[in-house]
C-alpha cells in the first residue's frame, strides 16, 4: 500500500474511532466538587426532619445566599415534600453555572436547578420541566 493510502486510512480509522468513542468526561462524569453537592441535595431530599434541613444549609449552601434562613428552610421543605417518592429515575443535566436534577417516579417529574459557585450553592429552584 503507498504511503499516502495508508496514511489516509489511518485517519479515516482514527477519525471514525474518535467520533465513536465517548469522551472521557462523560466516562468519568462530573468533577468530585459537582457529584458531592449533588449528592448532598439528594441527601437533603431524602431526609426527614428540620434538623436535615438545618444542616443542608450550613454544610451545602453558600453563606451569601442566606438572606432568610427561615423562608430558604420552608423552601427547601416544600422542595423535599415535592419530591417524595421520585427516586425511580434521578438523572443530572450540566447547565451554566450548576446542574439540573430530574427527578422522576410513579408517572410524574420535579427538576431543580441547583445553582453553585466556589463557596457552594448559591441557589436552588424547582422549575417546571416545560421552561427553563
Amino acid at each position: 500500500m503507498p504511503c499516502f493510502a495508508r496514511a489516509r486510512a489511518f485517519a479515516l480509522a482514527l477519525s471514525l474511532m474518535m467520533s465513536a468513542a465517548p469522551s472521557a468526561s462523560a466516562q468519568n462524569g462530573p468533577p468530585p466538587h459537582v457529584r458531592e453537592l449533588v449528592d448532598s441535595v439528594v441527601a437533603m431530599l431524602d431526609s426527614d426532619g428540620d434538623e436535615a434541613i438545618e444542616s443542608f444549609i450550613d454544610e451545602a449552601i453558600a453563606a451569601s445566599a442566606v438572606d432568610d434562613r427561615a423562608a430558604l428552610a420552608e423552601r427547601l421543605k416544600a422542595m423535599r415534600a415535592a419530591t417524595d417518592g421520585l427516586r425511580g429515575e434521578l438523572s443530572v443535566e450540566g447547565e451554566p453555572n450548576g446542574v439540573r436534577l430530574i427527578l422522576a417516579g410513579d408517572g410524574r417529574e420535579e427538576q431543580i436547578r441547583v445553582t453553585f459557585g466556589p463557596e457552594g450553592i448559591s441557589d436552588l429552584v424547582r422549575i417546571d420541566a416545560g421552561r427553563d
